[in-house]
């Protein structure tokens, strides 16, 4: 159980970051 919560946790985590970083490249695309 403890490695699956891991293995969610942190593709949560991944799936965040990707979200945030398409995010910022709108902007910066915007910004150009």
């Amino acid at each position: 159980m403890n490695g699956r919560w891991i293995s969610d946790r942190n593709g949560h985590v991944a799936m965040k970051d990707l979200t945030e970083l398409r995010q910022y490249e709108a902007v910066v695309h915007h910004s150009i």
